[in-house]
C-alpha cells in the first residue's frame, strides 16, 4: 500500500528496527492465518481490529469454518459417491431426507452466509481483497453493538441475514444493479455447499491441519484464543519471529527471500496439530497457559504374550533400494505399532484414518525437516472392537456385527503377501467412510445394515478368490481366531478407566483417549504421533551416537592423541538406533528380536525417557568419567557434606584464552557457592607456532570468607584476592606488553609507569623486581546507529555520511565532539564521559537536509554505556 512504498525491500532493512519495534520491510515475511467461526461476534471483532491496525505488510488469510447455533459443525458426514460408488437404495433414501433437512436448516445460518459473502467478494476481479476487507470491517462494527446487547453470536434471523446482505451489497462494484445483485445472492447461497467451494475448502484445510476453531497461526506458530484475544495480541509473536529473521539475516543464514521457506523448515516442522498429542505446541495464554496446565503423555504397557499374538496390518512403503512399492515388513526400519480400540460407531471413521495413512504414508514431513537425521520407517496397525460396552440391545447387535467384520479383515495369515495386505487396508478404508455416512443418515442403524455395508466393502475391495477366506473368518468365534484379544481388551479397559463412549489409540505405548465430541484424528495426526515417538531415534543431524562415545570418548571430544601407539586405524563406527539394534542378529541368542516385540520395547523406552529425564543431559558426566586420569581436573565442593547447587563440566584447551580467563571464575564458583567443578583438559597435540603468546588474569574481588567459613586470605596464593589482585608467575625471555583488557567502549592507558609497558624485559621486572604503573580510564565512548525516517516515521535507510555535533548540555565550557555516520547499518561512535549531552546536526549539508526526529538529549550515567539511536 502507499504506506509501505518508501520502505526497503531488502532483508538488510530488518536490522533497522527500533528497539522493541517492528522493522519497516516491504517483504511478505509473515503469514497470518486466522481460523474463525464467522458467526462468533468476538472473532469478528478480533479480525476487524487486526485488519484496522496492521502496521506492516502481512499476508493475512481468513479461514472461516461456520458452525450451527448448537456449536456442531454445519458440514456433516455424507456418502461420498466419488470414493464409495453408488449408495445402497435404503441409505440413499435416508441420506436425501437428512441432507435436505440440513440444507434447509443451514441455508440461512449466519455463519455460512458471512463466509459465502466474503468468498464472493474476494473472487471479484476488480478490487476483490479490498472489498472483502471492507465487508469484514463493517461486520466487526456491527458486532460491537450486538455484543453490548448481550449477544455472543450473529443472529440467524431474517434481520441478521439482512444486515449481512446489506454489507455485502454495499461493497459490490458500483455498476451492479439491484436485479443483478439479487441473482448473484441466490446463486451464491445455492453454491456455498458445493465441493470445492470456499466453505468446503476451509473445512478441509482445518481438518487436515487439525487446528482448533478459533485460532491464529503466525508463520506456523499456533495461538489459541486465550493467547491473542483481550489484552493479548499477535504482534509480540510477530516481534519474536522478527528477531529470528534478524539473527538469520545478520549471520548469513538467510540471504534473500527465496531461502525463506528452507530457513523456516530448518527450525522444525510438524505435519498437524492435535491437543492430545502435542499440547505444548499451541500457546494458550491466560490461566490455561500457566505452567502445569498442559496434558502430559501417558503410556500403556500391553501384555507381552497377547501383543505378540495380535495380527497387524503393515504400511505400504518404498523399499530401501527405491525400486518399487512394497509393504514395510522387512527389518531395518523404525517401526510404529498402533492399537486402536473402538467402543462406538461414532469412531468408525478411524478405520479410514489409519488405513489411509498405511496405504500412503507421508514421510516427506520427516525428510524435509532439516534438524533431523531421517531413517526408514514403517507403520503397523490393528483394531480391537469392544462390543460389550454398548448399553441398548440394538447398539449391541450393530457393534457385534461391526466387530465381526473388522476382526475378520485383520485375520490374515502370517505369510500373507503384500497384495492381500493392501486389499485388507482398502476394505477398512471403505468401511471408515461408509459407516459414518450411514450413521449420520440413520442414527439407529441396525446390525443387519452394518452387515450389508461389510458385504459391500468385501465385494468392492477384495478379489473374488479371496472373499471366501473372509467369510469363513467372520463365521468363526473371535476368541478362537484372535487368542490374545481377551487380554488386550482387559488392558484397554484398564487404560480407559471406565469412561464411556471413548476410543483408545496407543502408538508404541503412547496413549491417546479420544472423546466423542473431541478433535477428530486424521492421517496427518497419525504421522504427527509417529514423529513425536520417533524423537529418540531421529537424532539431531550433527549428533554423535552414544556408542561412538562409549568406544572412543576422546575421539568424540576431539582429542587426537588419545590412542597413540596404534598404527592401524579402527574402522569407522556406525551409529545405531534402537530399531537397528533390535534387528541386529547379534541382539539375542536366537537372532534378531521379533518385529512385533519392537513395539513393546519402544513403549518401555519411550515411557522411561518421557518422565523428565533425557539422556543428553548425562553426556558431560559420561565424558568426564571416561576421560584419562591425567586429563581430568576435579574441584570438589568446599563443604562436601552440604548440598552442591551448581555442577560445572568444562572441556577446554588449557592454553586457550578462555581457560585463562575462566580459571578464576570457576575457582570462585567452587569455593564461594559450594559448587563442584569438573574439567577435562583437551590440549592440541601439535603446534605450528609458539602455543602461548598472551597471558590473562581475571581481577575479581573475592568475598572475605568462603562457603566453608575459611578466610580467603588463608588460601595458597589467596593474598590480595579480596582486594582484587592478579599475579603473573612467568619464566620467559620474551619481550612482553602489559595492558588492561577492558570493555570495548573504554579507553584505558598507562598514565604513569617506571618502564615502557609495551617493551617489558626480564631485566626490568624479573627476579622480584617491580614496575609500579598507574592506569587511567581516559575516555568512555558511546556507540549508536542513525536512521533516516520516511514520511510515515519508519526507518527507510541508514543515515550514511551524516555529521553530528555533541556538546555538554547547559553551555558549559567544553570542547564539542563530532562524528560521522558510517554506511554499515548507520554505525557511529563518539566520546561520552558521564554527563548530559545535547546532540545536533553539524551546520551545513547535514543540518540543511535533515532534522532530528527523536530526543536531542543523551545521558551517560553508567560505565556500561548503552547504544544510542538517532533518527532524522
Amino acid at each position: 500500500d502507499k504506506k509501505a512504498q518508501r520502505w526497503g525491500d531488502s532483508l538488510q532493512h530488518l536490522l533497522y528496527a527500533f528497539p522493541g519495534g517492528l522493522a519497516p520491510v516491504r517483504l511478505p515475511l509473515y503469514e497470518v492465518v486466522f481460523v474463525l467461526d464467522p458467526a462468533d461476534l468476538s472473532d469478528l471483532m478480533e479480525v476487524q481490529a487486526l485488519l484496522s491496525n496492521l502496521p506492516m505488510p502481512i499476508a493475512m488469510h481468513l479461514v472461516m469454518v461456520p458452525s450451527g447455533d448448537n456449536g456442531a459443525q454445519a458440514i456433516k458426514a455424507s456418502w461420498d459417491a466419488e470414493a464409495l460408488g453408488q449408495a445402497p437404495s435404503w441409505l440413499a433414501a435416508k441420506a436425501i431426507t437428512s441432507e435436505g433437512r440440513d440444507i434447509m436448516r443451514s441455508a440461512t445460518s449466519s455463519g455460512l452466509v458471512v463466509a459465502a459473502a466474503y468468498a464472493d467478494l474476494m473472487a471479484l476481479s476488480s478490487g476483490g481483497p479490498r472489498r472483502s476487507r471492507a465487508f469484514i470491517k463493517a461486520l466487526g462494527e456491527k458486532a460491537k453493538d450486538l455484543l453490548q446487547s448481550g449477544a455472543t453470536r450473529w443472529p440467524t434471523t431474517d434481520e441478521g441475514v439482512g444486515r449481512i446482505r446489506a454489507a455485502w451489497r454495499k461493497n459490490l462494484p458500483e455498476a451492479t444493479t439491484d436485479e443483478d445483485a439479487g441473482l448473484r445472492w441466490e446463486q451464491m447461497i445455492r453454491a456455498m455447499h458445493d465441493r470445492g467451494s470456499y466453505i468446503h475448502n476451509c473445512s478441509q484445510y482445518v481438518a487436515t491441519l487439525g487446528v482448533p476453531v478459533p485460532s491464529v497461526m503466525v508463520n506456523g506458530r499456533l495461538l489459541l484464543k486465550g493467547a491473542y484475544d483481550g489484552q493479548q495480541s499477535i504482534f509480540p509473536i510477530i516481534g519474536h519471529e522478527q528477531q529470528v529473521l534478524q539473527r538469520a539475516a545478520y549471520t548469513g543464514e538467510l540471504e534473500d527471500l527465496s531461502g525463506l521457506m528452507d530457513f523456516m523448515a530448518a527450525q522444525g516442522l510438524l505435519s498437524a496439530y492435535h491437543g492430545d498429542i502435542v499440547p505444548e505446541i499451541a500457546q494458550r495464554g491466560g490461566e490455561d497457559g500457566m505452567p502445569g496446565q498442559s496434558t502430559t503423555a501417558s503410556y500403556v504397557q500391553w501384555p507381552a504374550e497377547a501383543f505378540l499374538q495380535t495380527r497387524f496390518l503393515v504400511s505400504v512403503e518404498r523399499p530401501l533400494d527405491d525400486t518399487a512399492q512394497d509393504v514395510a515388513a522387512a527389518p531395518g526400519r523404525l517401526a510404529f505399532f498402533h492399537v486402536v480400540v473402538l467402543r462406538s460407531l461414532a469412531h468408525a471413521y478411524l478405520l479410514h484414518t489409519f488405513a489411509a495413512h498405511l496405504l500412503s504414508p507421508d514421510r516427506s514431513m520427516v525428510a524435509d525437516n532439516k534438524q533431523l537425521r531421517t531413517v526408514p520407517m514403517s507403520s503397523h496397525w490393528t483394531v480391537l472392537v469392544d462390543d460389550s460396552a454398548s448399553a441398548s440391545r440394538g447398539s449391541k447387535d450393530r457393534m457385534a456385527e461391526f466387530a465381526t467384520c473388522v476382526h475378520s479383515v485383520l485375520l490374515k495369515s502370517k505369510d500373507a503377501d503384500a497384495e492381500e495386505n493392501r486389499q485388507r487396508l482398502q476394505m477398512l478404508k471403505f468401511l471408515g467412510l461408509a459407516i459414518p455416512a450411514a450413521v449420520a443418515a440413520d442414527p439407529s442403524l441396525p446390525g443387519s445394515r452394518v452387515r450389508e455395508l461389510c458385504e459391500l466393502a468385501l465385494s468392492k475391495k477384495i478379489e473374488p478368490e479371496r472373499q471366501d477366506t473372509f467369510r469363513a473368518a467372520a463365521a468363526t468365534e473371535l476368541q478362537a481366531t484372535l487368542p490374545g484379544r481377551g487380554q488386550m481388551m482387559a488392558a484397554a479397559a484398564q487404560a480407559l478407566s471406565g469412561t464411556e463412549g471413548t476410543a483408545l489409540w496407543v502408538c508404541n505405548g503412547r496413549k491417546v483417549t479420544l472423546q466423542l465430541d473431541g478433535q477428530a484424528v486424521l492421517p496427518s495426526h497419525v504421522q504427527l504421533m509417529e514423529l513425536m515417538e520417533a524423537q529418540y531415534d531421529l537424532a539431531d543431524a550433527g549428533a554423535q551416537d552414544d556408542e561412538l562415545e562409549e568406544q572412543d570418548p576422546m575421539g568424540a571430544m576431539g582429542m587426537e592423541g588419545a590412542q597413540q601407539g596404534t598404527d592401524d586405524k579402527a574402522p569407522a563406527l556406525k551409529a545405531k538406533a534402537l530399531h537397528e539394534r533390535l534387528a541386529d542378529p547379534r541382539a539375542g541368542r536366537s537372532g534378531a528380536v521379533a518385529l512385533e516385540a519392537h513395539g513393546l520395547v519402544a513403549a518401555i523406552r519411550s515411557e522411561a525417557l518421557s518422565q523428565g529425564k533425557n539422556e543428553i543431559f548425562t553426556q558431560p558426566a559420561k565424558l568426564f568419567e571416561k576421560a584419562p586420569t591425567a586429563m581430568k581436573l576435579k574441584l570438589p565442593p568446599a563443604r562436601p557434606e552440604a548440598a552442591s547447587p551448581i555442577q560445572v563440566y568444562g572441556l577446554l584447551d588449557p592454553l586457550s584464552e578462555i581457560a585463562q580467563s575462566a580459571s578464576a571464575v570457576l575457582a570462585l564458583f567452587g569455593m564461594t557457592f559450594n559448587a563442584e567443578v569438573n574439567l577435562v583438559l583437551n590440549p592440541l597435540m601439535q603446534h605450528s607456532e609458539y602455543p602461548l603468546k598472551r597471558y590473562y588474569r581475571e581481577v575479581i574481588r573475592w568475598p572475605a570468607n568462603l562457603a566453608n567459613g575459611r578466610a580467603t586470605s588463608s588460601l595458597p596464593g589467596g593474598s590480595g584476592l579480596v582486594e582484587g589482585k592478579a599475579e603473573f608467575s612467568l619464566a620467559t625471555k620474551h619481550v612482553l606488553t602489559a595492558a588492561v583488557h577492558s570493555l570495548p567502549t573504554w579507553l584505558v592507558t598507562a598514565y604513569e609507569a617506571e618502564h615502557d609497558m609495551d617493551n617489558l624485559r626480564q631485566a626490568d621486572v624479573g627476579d622480584g623486581k617491580w614496575c609500579e604503573t598507574t592506569y587511567q580510564l581516559r575516555q568512555l565512548y558511546v556507540e549508536g546507529q542513525a536512521f533516516i525516517l520516511g514520511e510515515d516515521s519508519w526507518p527507510v535507510a541508514s543515515a550514511k555520511g551524516l555529521q553530528i555535533d555533541v556538546a555538554l548540555k547547559g553551555g558549559q565550557a567544553s570542547p564539542p565532539d563530532d562524528t560521522i555516520v558510517m554506511g554499515n547499518l548507520g554505525y557511529f561512535q563518539m566520546h561520552g564521559n558521564p554527563g548530559l549531552y545535547e546532540v545536533h546536526l553539524k551546520p551545513g549539508l547535514s543540518n540543511d537536509t535533515f532534522d532530528i526526529a527523536n530526543s536531542v538529549e543523551l545521558a551517560v550515567s553508567s560505565y556500561i554505556t548503552p547504544p544510542y539511536q538517532l533518527r532524522v
